[in-house]
């Protein structure tokens, strides 16, 4: 697994150098989760607004409700 992760980051096209390194900041993404976050995202400055993302990233449950009822 290893090698494969040093492939990937050795030979994957990084856009953004400093975006990259970023998101490796947080805990629990790495290099490989980080560029399929960067791959997908492209730029994050799409998303307006912090609940944007997460609702495009499906981290947002919502509450099931038909007319007006739970």
């Amino acid at each position: 697994m290893r090698g494969i992760e040093w492939h990937l980051t050795q030979h994957g096209k990084i856009d953004d150098p400093p975006a990259f390194g970023r998101l490796q900041t947080a805990p629990g993404i790495g290099p490989i989760l980080a560029m399929a976050i960067q791959y997908e995202v492209h730029d994050i400055g799409l998303f307006g607004r912090v609940q944007w993302f997460e609702s495009y990233c499906r981290l947002v449950k919502y509450a099931l409700e038909s007319a007006g009822k739970k």
